[in-house]
């Protein structure tokens, strides 16, 4: 079993407030069966191709990643990474004639612990640090800043994920996802009511307004009720009848993913029609059902192509996970391991065999303008997608649909709703 990042307080810390040191909360996402799409790698036999086995010396890519921990467990994001190694090494013949070796690091959310994982990249001779899931990134990202090796991709989830120098991130998480969110429904959908279910924290309420009320001000829709829940609570029916009792067009709920179910259930036996929005953390096959019924025509926005997408690119990463990590769950989570790996080798590409070093990749990482991004809409690392959040090279966003136990891309081209930002 894995445990979903669980809090839009982990997202409120790293992208609104960034003064606050530290988030913490709970939450489970089951990771042995498929995920909404019902994928899962389950045996070889993909025609990949094939190329000369690379000669030259091995090039180092650190990976620190949560696993086993209270705070959270997430190792498809490192299955998946190391899948996409393998698969380089094997059929596209390394990069530039060499091979690359995945430095893996298992962290535990401690500052402490990350920094250990930093230390041993630095000691390694990592030429990059592609990132899977790690709650204790203030502890490592400092060292590996100092050191000149570049951070790319990864799950941001703390305030020094978005913020230190060196760092990129190929997708935006919640920080993108809710604006876009709010962007198709008064957009798309025309709807004038929200209600938003947040977090009852200090950081939940800063990321409701933030990344609800205000962007929603923006596009012109003033009809906005704030609705706090505690992550504790065994019975949501009181805040979603709360929510709902103005009757809204969309009640969005910006919490903890092992809150979501119980949402769906209390909207479920209350009999709400409002269209229900919820952000990345909440769209698992476990989240849906426990859900039951009430998780029928739920939203959600994720950074990468869904599990189910007919793009040629989903269905190459679906037959390498076949081929190099079978039973592995396509997800966000393991698309996201898969994305960074595959995104630093197209930039190692672009470098001379004899010039694959730290400084030339940071170098070839800031110049990126649309670049292309391996399951997910190009990207920038100019440092502006977000003001204030150097860290963030791509905003756009896929909105999902769950209908008949998987979910559907309802607009099928990809959006952004940063620029509604206050």
């Amino acid at each position: 079993m894995r445990v979903r990042i669980a809090s839009l307080g982990l997202v409120g810390c790293a992208v609104i407030a960034v003064a606050i040191s530290a988030c913490s909360s709970s939450g489970t996402k089951g990771g042995s069966g498929p995920t909404s799409g019902g994928q899962t790698g389950t045996s070889s036999g993909s025609a990949l191709g094939s190329a000369p086995a690379p000669t030259g010396a091995p090039i180092v890519l650190g990976m620190p990643n949560e696993e086993n921990s209270p705070a959270g467990s997430f190792p498809e994001v490192r299955l998946s990474a190391a899948a996409a190694v393998k698969y380089i090494n094997t059929n596209l013949g390394g990069v530039n004639g060499h091979p690359l070796k995945l430095d893996t690091c298992i962290t535990d959310a401690t500052p402490a612990t990350s920094a250990n994982c930093a230390n041993q990249f630095v000691k390694d001779k990592a030429v990059a640090v592609t990132t899977g899931v790690d709650f204790g990134s203030a502890g490592s990202l400092p060292i590996l800043s100092k050191a000149g090796i570049p951070v790319l991709g990864g799950v941001p989830t703390q305030a020094a994920d978005l913020t230190t120098p060196g760092v990129y991130a190929f997708g935006s998480g919640t920080a993108g996802g809710a604006p876009a969110a709010m962007a198709y429904f008064a957009n798309n959908l025309k709807v004038k009511k929200f209600s938003i279910i947040y977090l009852d924290s200090p950081p939940g309420q800063q990321a409701a307004i933030a990344f609800g009320k205000n962007v929603l001000k923006t596009l012109g829709v003033t009809d906005v009720t704030l609705v706090p829940a505690a992550a504790t609570l065994s019975d949501y029916t009181a805040p979603v009848q709360q929510a709902n009792s103005g009757n809204p067009g969309v009640i969005a709920v910006l919490e903890p993913g092992s809150v979501c179910s119980r949402i769906m259930s209390a909207k479920q036996s209350l009999g709400v029609t409002a269209k229900m929005f919820y952000t990345e953390s909440c769209d698992g096959a476990d989240v849906t059902k426990a859900g039951g019924a009430g998780a029928n025509n739920s939203y959600f926005t994720t950074d990468v192509l869904a599990p189910t997408s007919d793009d040629p690119q989903i269905a190459t990463y679906a037959a390498v996970m076949k081929t190099y990590a079978a039973g592995t769950d396509l997800s966000s989570f393991s698309e996201t391991g898969y994305q960074a790996v595959m995104n630093t080798y197209a930039l190692l590409r672009t470098l001379p065999a004899s010039g694959m070093t730290s400084a030339a990749l940071l170098a070839a990482v800031k110049k990126t303008t649309n670049e292309p991004n391996i399951l997910g809409h190009p990207y920038s690392c100019n440092g502006k997608q977000i003001p204030g959040f150097t860290a963030v090279c791509n905003t756009y966003q896929r909105v999902l649909q769950y209908k008949n136990g998987k979910l559907e891309d309802v607009l099928g081209s990809w959006i952004s709703g940063t620029k509604y930002l206050g």
